[in-house]
């Protein structure tokens, strides 16, 4: 388990210390909601473009898993953000009390 805990601090030491990344991360934080609205609202125009017109079913699965894919992507990418940084948190305050004690 300790050591599970290390090669995770080692990975969120190499990634912080990564500037490119800590943009891209700043980027998709804002991105993310605006990607999920987006994806939600798609499937929804997508219903009502089925409740309306009479697509041919082919057509309407196809709409649904477009609208469905950059939804899954979006929560993806919000989960992997969160885990950063809960990951931050807790490894800076843990590098801060090791400062405390030496």
């Amino acid at each position: 388990m300790f050591k599970l805990v290390n090669i995770e601090k080692e990975r969120y030491k190499e990634l912080s210390s990564n500037q490119d990344f800590l943009e891209r991360i700043e980027v998709e934080k804002r991105l993310c909601p605006k990607l999920i609205v987006l994806s939600i609202l798609t499937f929804f125009l997508v219903v009502l473009i089925r409740a309306s017109v009479h697509l041919a079913d082919q057509l309407f699965s196809i709409g649904i898993i477009i609208s469905i894919i950059p939804l899954a992507n979006a929560l993806g990418l919000r989960s992997y953000i969160i885990e950063f940084d809960n990951a931050k948190e807790k490894y800076e305050d843990e590098d801060f009390f090791n400062d405390i004690k030496d």
